[in-house]
């Protein structure tokens, strides 16, 4: 591939930055110095609408198009009707789909491909490099503010997926916990070939041998049983101080003649409390009798009382105290 085919076809991806297909006329893509029917043969052009409306290159003015026994004609409203040219009738959409199916291809990668943003975000599936089994996204407008978040949210939560973006790569207020190792530009990957395109997985190779020979050894922390176990010590702290509390707002209320509501807590306020994911607190309560018991207490009124009655009784008796009578 010679400098200036390689540098039209940069433009090409360059342009996948943007959100939406982009469609250009005849003039507009012989700018670019593309090759229109290599592009089409290949896919990466397609036919498109003709337009309604053109500029008149006369006068700058938007012009309307409409037929006159079967030929097109412009409506300048400065420069009256005239036959416009027909590069400026023969529109070209752009496609992006050649170019993610050699990704695809070129990874290697063992899923099907699946859309979860319409012409935004693609998951590849999991590819194998440099020893190592990796998620694999396709995005364009990461650094769109319109379209930023929507990508984001649907990522995964972890950081072990490869990101491999259209255009420029992330900027840090887009993306701030991106690093090298994860997002890589199709710019650096993606070829156009004599026989077509090309995908060369060199760059994230070696972007990933390097990392792993510079990385420090990980040191094995505890099992998934092992913070299983602190979370519900943690959940169950919680629940037995919140019990406590609640009945004794409820006693301090009745007290004082005041209005008194029943204040419940869900598995989502643990998950914020505690900063983990809701499948850790719903197995922590639930693998647990005696934390799914005080969630079962903190959910209904009757339970909570006769609960906090309970522990407030092992309270008295941990510390060596009669237990005071509760009111009736």
């Amino acid at each position: 591939m010679n400098s200036s085919t390689s540098t039209s076809f940069n433009k090409f991806l360059q342009m996948g930055s943007v959100i939406g297909d982009a469609e250009l006329d005849e003039a507009e893509i012989a700018s670019l110095k593309w090759n229109i029917p290599r592009y089409q043969q290949l896919g990466l052009l397609v036919p498109a609408s003709p337009p309604h409306e053109i500029y008149c290159e006369t006068c700058d003015e938007m012009a309307k198009i409409f037929y006159f026994n079967g030929t097109a004609q412009a409506a300048c409203p400065k420069c009256g009707i005239y036959t416009p040219p027909r590069y400026q009738l023969n529109l070209w959409r752009v496609c992006y789909k050649p170019v993610i199916q050699s990704l695809y291809t070129g990874l290697g990668c063992t899923e099907s491909t699946d859309l979860i943003i319409p012409n935004v975000l693609w998951k590849l599936g999991r590819c194998g490099v440099a020893g190592q089994s990796r998620l694999v996204y396709v995005a364009r407008g990461i650094n769109n503010p319109k379209t930023n978040a929507s990508i984001i949210g649907n990522l995964p939560n972890n950081r072990t997926f490869l990101l491999l973006v259209f255009g420029n790569l992330p900027q840090k207020n887009a993306c701030p916990d991106f690093e090298a190792d994860r997002v890589f530009s199709i710019n650096s990957l993606v070829s156009l070939g004599e026989d077509g395109l090309h995908t060369d997985t060199a760059p994230i190779r070696e972007t990933l041998e390097l990392l792993l020979k510079t990385a420090l050894p990980k040191v094995r922390g505890p099992g998934k049983n092992a913070k299983i176990g602190d979370v519900q010590i943690k959940i169950r702290d919680r629940l037995e101080a919140h019990i406590i509390g609640e009945y004794d707002r409820m006693e301090t209320c009745e007290r004082l003649d005041m209005q008194y509501e029943f204040k419940t807590l869900l598995q989502k306020d643990f998950v914020k409390m505690l900063q983990v994911n809701k499948v850790m607190v719903h197995r922590a309560i639930r693998e647990d009798p005696y934390v799914n018991d005080l969630f079962k207490a903190s959910q209904d009124f009757d339970l909570m009382c006769a609960t906090a009655r309970h522990l407030l009784k092992e309270e008295q008796k941990a510390l060596g105290k009669r237990p005071k009578p509760q009111a009736s």
